[in-house]
């Protein structure tokens, strides 16, 4: 599950949101919409074709990696949210769906921007007294913790 912290900063880095892994969907913190970048279709449906923007609900804010910043625990590059975020790829990993040519429920995905991939796992970091399961964006080998699943509530 892919969460923004409206109220917690990277101390160092960007100094901009944190995103980090968890587990709850019922936190409005998890709720993202996805916007594609083409506008000039006649459909509302995101193809796997099409790059998007992952927008945090409660905040307004734009998913984003940094390759000039580094993630607190594993050095990797950091992932973060906002004003501007990057537009990203979606990569269909899932076979038992048949590479259907549009993004649905259930999904399992990876996220892409450029070469990099969008990955959640064990690793955790502390902000004050509170512990955060790092995201992070690397350019290794696409592995199980770079997988995420589509949810639509």
């Amino acid at each position: 599950m892919l969460i923004n912290s409206y109220s917690n900063y990277f101390f160092k880095g960007s100094k901009q949101r944190v995103v980090f892994a968890g587990e709850k969907l019922s936190n409005g913190n998890a709720l993202w919409y996805a916007t594609c970048t083409t506008t000039n279709r006649n459909y509302q449906n995101c193809t796997y074709d099409d790059r998007f923007y992952l927008t945090h609900k409660v905040t307004g804010k734009k998913l984003c990696m940094s390759i000039n910043y580094k993630s607190p625990t594993t050095r990797h590059a950091e992932v973060s949210c906002r004003n501007e975020g990057d537009s990203l790829n979606w990569i269909n990993i899932n076979p038992t769906n048949g590479y259907a040519t549009y993004v649905k429920a259930k999904d399992v995905i990876t996220l892409k921007y450029n070469d990099y991939i969008f990955r959640s796992h064990d690793f955790t970091f502390t902000i004050g007294n509170k512990t955060f399961q790092e995201v992070v964006a690397h350019e290794e080998r696409i592995g199980g913790n770079d997988e995420w699943q589509i949810e639509i509530v």
